[in-house]
This record gives C-alpha cells, sequence and structure tokens, in this order.
C-alpha cells in the first residue's frame, strides 16, 4: 500500500546552482482553449509579460517556452465545408497576434 507524500517531500525540479543547459524550442507549444474573448486577452496579456509575441495567437513567455492562446470554436471556422469561408478566416488569423474570435466570426461569414 503507497505512503500518503507529505509537502515536504515535494521538491522543484531544479535546485542546483548551475544554468540549466536545457532550453526550450518551438517545436513544441503549449494550447489555452478559452472559452470567450476575455479569456483570450487575460491569458495573452499574462503569459506574454517580459516574452514575446508572435503571429496567430502564439507568443514565448519570459521563460522562452511557446503558447497557443486560442478562443473555443476556432477549429470549426477552419474545417467549414465551404472552403471560402475557411480560407477567408484563415487569412484574418495570419493578420492577427492575439487572436479576435468576432473578427474570425465575421471573416468567415462575409459576403463577396
Amino acid at each position: 500500500m503507497p505512503r500518503a507524500c507529505t509537502r515536504a517531500e515535494w521538491q522543484p525540479g531544479h535546485r542546483h546552482q548551475r544554468r540549466c543547459p536545457v532550453s526550450f524550442s518551438e517545436a513544441i507549444s503549449l494550447q489555452v482553449v478559452c472559452d470567450n474573448q476575455d479569456e483570450v486577452d487575460y491569458y495573452w496579456k499574462k503569459l506574454g509579460e517580459n516574452g514575446e509575441e508572435g503571429p496567430c495567437g502564439c507568443l514565448k513567455d519570459r521563460f522562452g517556452v511557446s503558447w497557443q492562446v486560442t478562443p473555443k470554436g476556432l477549429d470549426e471556422l477552419f474545417t467549414d465545408n465551404d472552403n471560402e469561408r475557411a480560407r477567408r478566416a484563415m487569412e484574418a488569423m495570419f493578420e492577427m497576434k492575439t487572436l479576435d474570435l468576432a473578427a474570425l466570426q465575421a471573416a468567415d461569414a462575409e459576403v463577396r
């Protein structure tokens, strides 16, 4: 039977004084899927503090970890059976840093 761990037994992963030689790359990113635009804006601001903004909802935090901050419903815009609608939404996203779901939906619905 496993014994319970006490709080004192948990240790941070890097407790040494030397700088860790491991660095992060864009080969892997973490994704935050947000329920609404307020959450997108909140996580974009918090994760991006002292970091680096990128295109299309991507950013690097202050540690160099890559993140994608996306609203729910984004996948549906890009997998629309109407390829022209999906293309318009994708092109709108290419112009953004922080994703704006309302603007993406408007581009998707745009009639030409």
